[in-house]
């Protein structure tokens, strides 16, 4: 399925549909290709934190709160 994020509410709403456990976007799926930009940031950091339902963008960072 290919999909064409022109603007930002259709970058907004196909984010949030890849949060769910039934997505029809996978980006696992090696049939299918998701064109991006390249990563310039360090990879999420996630230390003492359950995450559900989510999608963490590079250069993230997540704590566990006080």
């Amino acid at each position: 399925m290919l999909q064409d994020i022109s603007n930002l509410r259709d970058f907004f709403e196909v984010n949030l549909e890849m949060t769910s456990p039934s997505s029809p976007i996978s980006v696992f799926d090696v049939e299918e290709t998701i064109v991006s930009r390249g990563h310039i940031l360090p990879p999420a950091m996630i230390h003492k934190c359950e995450i559900v339902h989510s999608l963490m963008g590079e250069g993230s960072a997540l704590r566990v709160g006080h």
